[in-house]
C-alpha cells in the first residue's frame, strides 16, 4: 500500500492547504501515515512569516529528504514562494499557487525527474479551490474562505508572498461547511490570511458578516463559529450587530495590535493608531459583554525607543488582553522595515523578556476573571483520563474526563486548576 506523510509549518491556512493536498491523494489510494520514513510521498507547505520560520522549512525539507530518500517529495507555500532556490531538494517545488495541479504534476514525473511551476501569486485573480482542506469528524475544524492580504505592512512580506486578496465563493464555503457539520464537528473556526476582506471582490452585498448570517442558517443549535484574526478597521457595525444577537458566535476575537506605540504603528504602515483600536474594543466589549481579546505584538521593531517600548507594555495593561502572543523582531530582506536602524539584539532579547511577563500577567488576570463562570466545554480530545478543549472564550481547558467523549459539548463551573496556560498547550 502506498503511503502519504503531510506537514504544515505556521499558521492555520498552511495547516488547511497540506490537508487539502493529503485528501486528494488519499482519494488516489494512497494511505496517510504519521511516519516519513514510511511514505510514498510526502508533502510539505513552508512558512516564511518571520526568517526562524524561513530557516526551519528549510531544515524541514531536508530532514524530510534524509527520512525518505525514495519518497516524492512536493514543497509548496511562502518559504518557497520567497526563496525556491532553497527547495531544489524536492521533487515538485511551487510557491503559494498552482496547488490545485500540484498532485497530478507530482505523480507525472519521470524517475529521477525534477520540475518546479511557475511562482505567479499576483496573477491568480480568483480563489483557489484545491479541494476541502478540515478533516470531518473532528470536534473542531478550519474553514478557509479567503486567501491573499492587502495591508503591505512594512515588515512583512505575506502580502507579496500570498499575493492580492481573494475571496473563496459563498457556495463553496457553506459545501464544506455542510459536510463538516454532518460528519460531527461542533465549531468551525474561519481561517485565511485576511478574513475581514472577505466579498470585497465578490460583489455588491457579499462581506464577512453576510457570509456568517448564511453559515449561521446551516449550523445547529449546538454549534458554535470562531472568527480568525480581525483587523481593527474590519469590526464593522454587521460584525458587532452579530456578536450582539448571535450566542453561537464565538465570544473570541484575536485582533492584531503589534505595537501599542503610535510612531512604532506609522513605520509599520498600521491603518490604525490608539484611539481607533480603543474605539473598537470598546465597542465589541459593549456588543458582547465578557468577550475575550487575543493580539499580536512585535518587540524591538526597528527604532524603537525605551519610551515607544514601554507605551507598548503600558498599552497591552490598558486593554487587558486574555493573551498576548509574544514576537521579537524577524527583519526580513525586501522589507521596507529591514532598510531602518534594528534595535541590539540584547535590548530586543530583554524587551521580549518584560512583555513575556507582561503577556503572564495578563492571561494569569483573565483566568482568575473566569474562576467560578459559566463556560461551554468543546471536548477536542480525551487522553487518559483528562478530556482538553476550550470554552466559547477560547480558554484551554484539561480536565477529569468523567465519561466525556471528542466532541461532546458540556456546560461546567470553571475552575482554576483547569485552565492551561498558552505556553503549556
Amino acid at each position: 500500500m502506498r503511503k502519504v506523510y503531510a506537514r504544515a509549518l505556521g499558521c492555520k491556512v498552511n495547516a488547511y492547504e497540506a490537508r487539502a493536498l493529503l485528501h486528494e491523494a488519499l482519494s488516489l489510494g494512497y494511505l496517510e501515515t504519521a511516519d516519513p520514513r514510511e511514505a510514498d510521498l510526502v508533502l510539505l507547505n513552508t512558512c516564511a512569516v518571520t526568517s526562524l520560520s524561513a530557516r526551519k522549512s528549510r531544515q524541514a525539507l531536508r530532514h524530510l529528504r534524509r527520512l525518505a530518500p525514495e519518497a516524492r517529495i512536493l514543497a509548496m507555500g511562502c518559504a518557497v514562494e520567497e526563496d525556491p532556490s532553497s527547495f531544489r531538494d524536492a521533487d515538485l517545488s511551487l510557491g503559494t499557487s498552482g496547488r490545485k495541479d500540484a498532485l497530478k504534476a507530482l505523480l507525472s514525473l519521470k524517475e529521477g525527474e525534477k520540475s518546479s511551476l511557475p511562482l505567479l501569486p499576483y496573477r491568480e485573480k480568483e480563489y483557489e479551490e484545491i479541494g476541502e482542506g478540515a478533516p470531518g469528524g473532528g470536534a473542531r475544524a478550519n474553514l478557509k474562505i479567503e486567501d491573499g492580504c492587502g495591508n503591505f505592512c512594512s515588515y512583512c512580506l505575506i502580502a507579496s508572498l500570498r499575493g492580492r486578496p481573494r475571496s473563496r465563493k459563498p457556495q463553496d464555503v457553506l459545501k464544506e461547511a455542510g459536510r463538516l457539520l454532518s460528519s460531527g464537528t461542533r465549531e468551525l473556526v474561519l481561517t485565511g490570511t485576511h478574513i475581514g476582506f472577505y466579498g470585497h471582490d465578490l460583489g455588491e452585498g457579499e462581506d464577512l458578516a453576510s457570509l456568517l448570517r448564511e453559515l449561521l442558517k446551516i449550523l445547529p443549535e449546538e454549534g458554535r463559529i470562531r472568527l480568525g484574526s480581525l483587523e481593527e478597521s474590519e469590526v464593522s457595525e454587521e460584525i458587532l450587530r452579530l456578536f450582539h444577537e448571535e450566542g453561537r458566535l464565538c465570544p473570541h476575537l484575536h485582533l492584531p495590535l503589534q505595537s501599542g506605540s503610535p510612531s512604532v504603528l506609522q513605520r509599520m504602515g498600521r491603518k490604525y493608531g490608539r484611539e481607533e483600536y480603543l474605539r473598537s474594543v470598546r465597542l465589541l466589549r459593549e456588543a458582547r459583554p465578557g468577550i475575550a481579546l487575543t493580539t499580536d505584538l512585535i518587540v524591538g521593531f526597528p527604532e524603537e525607543s525605551e519610551e515607544e517600548h514601554r507605551e507598548s507594555m503600558d498599552f497591552l495593561k490598558e486593554i487587558g488582553f486574555a493573551r498576548v502572543h509574544v514576537f521579537p523582531y524577524s527583519s526580513r530582506p525586501g522589507t521596507r522595515a529591514s532598510l531602518m536602524e534594528e534595535v541590539p539584539p540584547a535590548v530586543r532579547k530583554r524587551r521580549t523578556r518584560e512583555a513575556l511577563l507582561v503577556s503572564s500577567l495578563l492571561e494569569e488576570a483573565h483566568f482568575q476573571e473566569m474562576e467560578g463562570k459559566e463556560g461551554t466545554l468543546l471536548v477536542e480530545r480525551v487522553e487518559e483520563g483528562t478530556a482538553f478543549g476550550h470554552t466559547e472564550g477560547y480558554l484551554s481547558l484539561a480536565l477529569p474526563s468523567e465519561g466525556l467523549h471528542p466532541g461532546e459539548s458540556k456546560r461546567i463551573i470553571l475552575r482554576r486548576e483547569w485552565m492551561v496556560r498558552s505556553d503549556d498547550e
